[in-house]
């Protein structure tokens, strides 16, 4: 099986966890800007929630029942005294479907989170920094002390720099990498994009604390949900080393590295354990830094049980690919090629075409309407599972 087939596989049906027992906690996510024009910005912040096992709902979604509303405290400059903050509103609230849904009985369930909100700066030449902080994290998690019983902060600053040519930063794509098998080779595309076309880099960088375990006092700087939020700067999270460090946090050999260029993560875990870990896109203009987007997540390796695997080289072939909608699929010769679904996601992992297929080493599939870009088509029957990368162009060229 290929690496990125055991990796879907794994997402699936790793014996370890995936998911499945915990109660619910913020996993990862991260905050981003756009420059409307003068001092005036939006801001996304997008959270990730594991939702097996009952527990907190996101911060503002009343309807389902969470204790505290979100708050996001402003900060200028040095300062200790908060500039203002903002009460969030409800966010609008997705099941994220990170890899391919082939086996029902044995998905995840991630929720994604986005809270979308305005705010015009001061005017003036200092940065400004944005901050969300809340408790706790997944106690699980294996590379952390306490994990439990720590918390994170979710920040951005919008620099001096940024201020004065109305920047906007990166944002993410795919959603975050979640599970991988261990002992088997793991690639992992975390590259951003950035509409102002500036250049960026990558590195691994940590996570920040942020908050406490006071729940009678909630509202306080070690309480679950602070409010106002603290002021920078931030303690990073407390690695466990061995086998973790801010620039390896994934335990593998070989170690997991992620290619400054172009974001891309690979490597090949050699510990079972669920691992805490942060991507920074640092993004440059002319040489002069920009913008620090932080994005945080937990990363799950086990033992891949229950899938047929698919040997190594037995791969689909696509034609014509780039496409337009209308491309052949040629199924490997071990394939079982019977019933097969084809599924089509996008870069932000949501489906976008799902229809099933009659048996056949050969399949021809249409799907009108689609936009340019990349996607990712799999195919799957309970027993197998295939997964490649598709471009559909534009439709003049």
């Amino acid at each position: 099986m290929s690496s990125r087939l055991k990796s879907i596989a794994a997402f699936l049906l790793l014996s370890l966890i995936c998911f499945t027992a915990d109660a619910a906690h913020i996993i990862g996510g991260y905050m981003s800007y756009q420059c409307l024009g003068g001092e005036n910005y939006r801001f996304t912040m997008i959270l990730y929630r594991d939702c097996y096992g009952g527990g907190s709902a996101f911060d503002s979604d009343g309807a389902s029942g969470a204790p505290f509303s979100a708050t996001v405290t402003f900060f200028t400059g040095s300062s200790t005294v908060p500039l203002s903050s903002i009460e969030l509103n409800t966010p609008t609230i997705d099941m994220v479907q990170p890899l391919p849904d082939c086996f029902s009985q044995s998905v995840s369930c991630v929720e994604r989170g986005i809270y979308v909100f305005e705010a015009t700066l001061p005017a003036g030449n200092e940065p400004i920094h944005v901050v969300y902080q809340r408790c706790c994290r997944n106690a699980t998690i294996s590379n952390i002390a306490e994990p439990g019983a720590t918390g994170a902060t979710w920040t951005i600053t919008i620099t001096p720099e940024a201020r004065a040519v109305c920047n906007t930063s990166p944002v993410f794509g795919l959603v975050p990498m979640l599970c991988a098998v261990v002992n088997e080779p793991y690639s992992y595309d975390h590259a951003a994009t950035d509409a102002d076309g500036d250049e960026l880099t990558y590195e691994f960088c940590a996570p920040l604390l942020g908050g406490g375990t006071d729940q009678i006092n909630p509202t306080i700087s070690t309480g679950v949900a602070p409010d106002p939020d603290m002021p920078p700067p931030y303690d990073m999270v407390n690695y466990l080393n061995p086998p973790s460090t801010v620039v390896q946090p994934i335990p593998g050999a070989p170690a997991y590295v992620i290619d400054p260029n172009t974001g891309v993560v690979n490597g090949t875990p050699n510990v079972q354990g669920r691992y805490l870990y942060a991507v920074c896109v640092n993004e440059f203009r002319n040489g002069q830094l920009l913008s620090v987007t932080r994005y945080e997540f937990e990363h799950d390796a086990g033992f891949l049980t229950g899938i047929d695997e698919i040997a190594s080289g037995n791969r689909l072939k696509i034609f014509p690919n780039p496409t337009n909608g209308v491309f052949n699929v040629e199924m490997p010769k071990s394939s079982n090629v019977k019933n097969f679904e084809v599924k089509l996601y996008d870069m932000n992992g949501r489906k976008v075409a799902n229809q099933s297929e009659a048996d056949g080493s050969n399949l021809k599939v249409t799907i009108p309407e689609l936009l340019p870009g990349v996607y990712q088509l799999v195919l799957c029957n309970g027993q197998e599972i295939y997964h490649e990368k598709i471009v559909v162009k534009p439709s003049n060229r």
